[in-house]
């Protein structure tokens, strides 16, 4: 299962876009909701093609089911995993004034999405008061889905052993791959509930990146319409214009002192 980088290049990417952007949308050049759909649209063929090629890469390498249509299902959850992905990068750097604080808060989001995802953690031995966490992690409906996707209605053969270790191997032997499901805790899903679930978070994720982004251009809007920004940028100009008149001045008074000079030196000779 891919899962993803905590140092998303989605956090300095978006903000590498607000220098051009966000001028651009302060001026009506075009809308937030232009933006941002037609940065997702744009991005969208790229993020598939890398899921695809990915999946279809280590599904075979690994020797996982050979059925087709557990390809093709393996493969549609690690292209929606991948936007859900891509969708909480987008989110964060929307939501954030800098590159450095989105680095600083994205990481930490991923990590408990890994942690909750159920592959490190039993989800059986999550504390009832955290299990929520889980439900909100596109690492797990893609994990959970995966596994159910892999193990349904398969059957495994023990290796024949030796009497007295006969009882020891039946123990840790799975003969049916709904024992694999039950011993993860995911006996009470289904690959359609999970592939639902993980498509919800992707759209939810999505219109939370559009509603920080809008937010976040409208807040600098205000602040550059409000009185105190723009009294700090006329004083700038003002400063800057003295300077430059100051400069001037200066300039010109040194060059007809000096011309005023050498006319007097010629008089005395």
């Amino acid at each position: 299962m891919q899962t993803p980088n905590t140092k998303h290049p989605q956090y300095t990417h978006t903000h590498t876009h607000k220098v051009i952007t966000y001028p651009e949308i302060k001026s009506k050049a075009y809308s937030s909701s232009a933006y941002f759909f037609s940065r997702v649209l744009s991005e969208l063929p790229m993020n598939i093609l890398a899921a695809v090629v990915y999946s279809s890469i280590i599904y075979w390498v690994v020797g996982l089911n050979k059925d087709p249509l557990r390809f093709l299902i393996f493969v549609a959850f690690i292209v929606l995993e991948t936007c859900a992905s891509v969708g909480i990068g987008f989110a964060v750097s929307a939501g954030t004034k800098n590159a450095a604080i989105a680095n600083a808060i994205g990481p930490p989001i991923i990590i408990i999405c890994i942690l909750f995802g159920g592959f490190y953690v039993n989800s059986k031995t999550i504390p009832q008061g955290a299990a929520w966490v889980s439900y909100i992690s596109p690492i797990y409906w893609t994990f959970s889905g995966l596994v159910l996707n892999e193990f349904s209605g398969e059957q495994f053969l023990c290796p024949p052993t030796p009497a007295p270790l006969q009882t020891q191997m039946n123990n840790g032997c799975l003969h049916v791959g709904e024992q694999v499901i039950v011993r993860l805790g995911f006996q009470n899903l289904t690959v359609d509930l999970c592939f639902l679930a993980l498509a919800v978070f992707f759209v939810v994720i999505s219109l939370l990146a559009y509603l920080l982004l809008a937010i976040n251009v409208r807040s600098s809007e205000m602040a550059m319409k409000s009185p105190r920004t723009k009294n700090a940028i006329g004083g700038k100009v003002g400063r800057g214009g003295r300077g430059r008149g100051g400069g001037r001045g200066e300039g010109e008074g040194g060059e007809r002192g000096g011309e005023e000079g050498s006319v007097g030196t010629d008089d005395e000779w």
